[in-house]
């Protein structure tokens, strides 16, 4: 992700990590990272929060992850081509945020949830990126239950429209369906 979006976004996470700690202690927490820059600002960021960062191998972390909190963006998509249950976070600078619902009109901001047509992954935008909203969310796709499973069969759905090679045009392509019939391009 870009700088701006980390130091944004990963306060919000890294406290989000923080509640899910209490509730799961054997819980790990790992960042993945696009270079070498990047992890130094997320280990710095991260205040002593006990958060693992890998430069590369996103998808490797996918394989292993129970969930994620994610950025608005194709990560959304890479994560549901994995079946990772996940919340997406984003919050830009005030003003870009208030042009962008001007000049946009979209139900979604997650990849995934375009893709769907319907809004099988939470999103937290701007305001309501906060612990308390995103924290109860997060535990309830954590832990075995009806939310998890839901989204689980969710993100399945989407992964077998996407289909196997090909996928990130066919998503690409879909996206800019979406678009153009919201009047976006």
């Amino acid at each position: 992700s870009r700088e701006q979006e980390i130091r944004r976004i990963l306060p919000v996470m890294i406290d989000v990590a923080r509640g899910i700690r209490e509730k799961h202690p054997e819980a790990r927490f790992v960042a993945p990272c696009v270079d070498a820059e990047r992890e130094s600002q997320i280990q710095s960021l991260a205040e002593g929060f006990p958060v693992e960062t890998v430069v590369g191998g996103s998808y490797d972390l996918l394989y292993g992850a129970r969930f994620c909190l994610v950025a608005s963006g194709t990560a959304t998509v890479e994560t549901a081509v994995f079946g990772v249950p996940m919340i997406v976070l984003y919050k830009v600078a005030p003003a870009t945020y208030w042009l962008a619902r001007w000049l946009v009109r979209v139900d979604h901001i997650g990849m995934v949830n375009i893709l769907a047509g319907k809004r099988i992954v939470p999103e937290f935008v701007q305001g309501d990126a906060e612990v308390s909203q995103v924290l109860p969310r997060a535990l309830a796709l954590i832990e075995d239950g009806p939310t998890r499973e839901q989204m689980t069969r969710d993100l399945n759905e989407v992964r077998s429209k996407l289909g196997d090679a090909g996928a990130s045009r066919r998503a690409a392509e879909a996206i800019l369906k979406t678009a153009k019939e919201a009047g976006v391009g």
